[in-house]
This record gives structure tokens, C-alpha cells and sequence, in this order.
């Protein structure tokens, strides 16, 4: 399907996977900076209970969407075993993902942070070929190495590693590993031959998600002191905001990994990355270090563009030729 004579030499396939990527983009940078608002300007201090409450709102847009006919509700129990198994472990990654993230963020330095960061991308090609057998072309593996390099120079800032640091970068990795590869092969059928939409994923996963991060609200964050705290009109504005930002990120986030790749979301989370790095550069004047992260948050963002053009040039290629044994994603 080809849009009209004007523009008849773009697939419309292509123009919606551009705007995918654009809306996650936008949608990431408005959770950024309500979440930091909520955080620095009205002291709401408690990342647990703002990723709850982004649980919460997105349930209830599930619900609101369902209740309009938006998507067709499947329960856990009546999927293959097979499929429920690859749930369970998307289920978990899904809900304990924030947390270890808040977790890593709190102990290690900034560039060892983004080092873990880094480490994930190479982790979801490995498992991709190991778990599916997907292979990466010749120009989208150079185009990843020069992602890599780009990210790498903008955000060496502080590589110091502590062995918190590093315990919880053992875990954060695999964990932001499958839990992107399984959202996007599960959305793609290829767990169990049964075809689950966007919207039917993310409902499956919101309720046990609400379950599992109130228990970690109990166990890590202080409940006397969030329920003591002084909720003012502007912070219950603010806390609505940063939710629904969240229920746009997440979705689009599962269109990216659905209609795309694993890669694809991982790879724009790092040109992300790179241009929230170069905003703070540009906004508050870091003197230190900035010809490096100029150059390097231009070399990431040249990087994703070259990247981003063969993964739709290769979809589109598969689209209108048979599949073959082995072809990429």
C-alpha cells in the first residue's frame, strides 16, 4: 500500500513506522521532564510509587479502550502453555525493569550507567539469533557500531564502578534483554503461532504489574512518609501528566518492539539518550567535556538514521518477496 502521486514512492508502511518512532521520541522526553518536574521542582521523591501510579493510569486506559471496543481481551490461562511460559518471563521483566533501572541509576556513576545501557544492544542481537536464529545484515551491524561509538563518546563522563554497580548490572541487562526481544517475537507470532495485538500484550500485562510494584512500594520506599506528604493540586496535575506520558511511551514502546524490531527500540532509546544529553549540554552551558559530547551525540543521531533506513528498507524488502530461511528482523 503506496500513498498518493505525490508521494507514491514512499510505502505507507514506511511513513507509520517513521511515526511510531517519532511519537516514542516525543513521548519519552515529555515522561523526562514531567517526571523530573515531579521529582526536583515538588519533592515527590518516590520512584516506586510514580511508576505505580503510571501502572495504575495505563490499566485504566486499557480498560477505557477495551470497554470501547478497541481490542479483544485474552486471559492468560487460555493461552498455549508455550506462550504462557514466555509471558510469565515477560511478565516479570516488564514489572522489576523500572525498579532495577531507578535501582542502578541511584548507585553507579552516570557513564557506567549508560555503559549498562550500552551493553544491552549486543545482549538482544545474541539472544535474538540464539532464542529465534535472526541475523543482522552487513549495513545495520555497521550502522549499530557507529550508534555505539556516538552514545559512547557523549555520555564518558564518570566510568567509576562500585561492586553494587556492578551486581546490579548483572541483572539489569538480562532483564532489559528479554524483556524486549519477548515483547517483540510474542507481538510478531512467533511464540506458540498465536498472534497477540499491541493493546491485548499490554493488557495482560498492566494488573499483575500493579500487583507486583505494589509490593515493591512496601518493601523499599518509606509508605508513612508518601502517605504524610503533602498532596497539593498541582502535584495530583503533575502525577495525571507524567501517567499519561507513561501510557504513551509504553505504548508506543510496544509498537516500536512490535512493528519493528528489539533492536530497533533499544537503538532509538540510545539516540534518546544522546539528545537529552546534548539538550542539558545546550541548556545549562557543561563546559567540560562538550566538543565530545556535541560530536557524539551527532554521531549517534547520524548513526540511528542510517540505521533506522536499512531496517525499513530490509522490512519492506521482505514484505514484497518471500521469506527465506534465516532473514533478518
Amino acid at each position: 500500500e503506496y500513498m498518493g502521486t505525490s508521494l507514491d514512492c514512499i510505502p505507507m508502511s514506511r511513513v507509520r513506522d517513521v511515526g511510531i518512532l517519532v511519537a516514542n521520541a516525543l513521548s519519552t522526553w515529555l515522561t523526562v521532564f514531567s517526571n523530573k518536574y515531579v521529582f526536583v521542582s515538588l519533592g515527590f521523591n518516590f520512584p516506586l510509587t510514580l511508576t505505580l501510579c503510571h501502572y495504575i493510569m495505563c490499566f485504566m486506559m486499557m480498560n477505557l479502550l477495551h470497554y470501547n471496543g478497541a481490542f479483544v481481551r485474552l486471559h492468560f490461562f487460555d493461552l498455549p502453555t508455550a506462550l504462557q511460559k514466555h509471558m510469565a518471563v515477560l511478565l516479570i521483566c516488564f514489572a522489576i525493569g523500572p525498579m532495577l533501572s531507578n535501582l542502578s541509576l541511584s548507585v553507579s556513576s552516570v557513564g557506567f550507567y549508560q555503559l549498562s545501557k550500552l551493553a544491552v544492544t549486543p545482549f538482544i542481537v545474541v539472544t535474538e539469533w540464539y532464542l529465534f536464529g535472526k541475523k543482522m545484515s552487513t549495513a545495520r551491524g555497521v550502522s549499530l557500531l557507529v550508534i555505539l561509538l556516538g552514545v559512547g563518546m557523549s555520555s564518558y563522563l564518570d566510568l567509576a564502578m562500585t561492586t553494587a554497580s556492578f551486581v546490579v548490572a548483572v541483572v539489569i541487562i538480562p532483564v532489559s534483554t528479554l524483556y524486549k526481544v519477548l515483547a517483540s517475537h510474542i507481538q510478531k507470532n512467533e511464540v506458540a503461532g498465536v498472534g497477540i495485538s499491541t493493546m491485548q500484550l499490554m493488557d495482560l500485562l498492566f494488573l499483575p504489574s500493579i500487583a507486583i510494584t505494589i509490593l515493591e512500594v512496601m518493601l523499599f520506599e518509606d509508605v508513612g512518609r508518601i502517605v504524610r506528604f503533602p498532596w497539593s493540586l498541582s502535584l495530583v496535575f503533575a502525577l495525571l501528566l507524567s501517567a499519561l506520558a507513561a501510557f504513551a511511551i509504553n505504548y508506543t514502546g510496544f509498537l516500536v518492539v512490535g512493528n519493528l524490531s528489539a533492536l530497533t527500540h533499544q537503538l532509538s532509546g540510545q539516540a534518546k539518550s544522546a539528545v537529552i544529553v546534548l539538550l542539558g549540554l545546550l541548556l545549562y552551558d557543561t563546559q567540560e567535556g562538550q566538543s565530545r559530547i556535541l560530536w557524539g551525540a551527532a554521531v549517534a543521531m547520524c548513526g540511528m538514521g542510517l540505521y533506522t533506513h536499512f531496517n525499513l528498507a530490509e522490512i519492506q524488502k521482505k514484505v514484497t518477496q518471500p521469506p527465506t530461511k534465516g532473514s533478518n528482523v
